[in-house]
């Protein structure tokens, strides 16, 4: 099975996500900005 994980693509996209995630955590959004963001962030997953 081909081993997606040791691309490059993949492991950006990894750490964008989690820096998405700890964004919308760590700062105080309305709703309506978290779920913008949270859309974005897990569209390019």
């Amino acid at each position: 099975m081909f081993e997606f994980q040791n691309l490059e693509v993949y492991k950006k996209a990894k750490v964008f996500h989690l820096e998405c995630k700890s964004l919308i955590f760590k700062n105080k959004l309305d709703n309506f900005v978290k779920d913008q963001v949270a859309g974005l962030h897990l569209s390019s997953f």
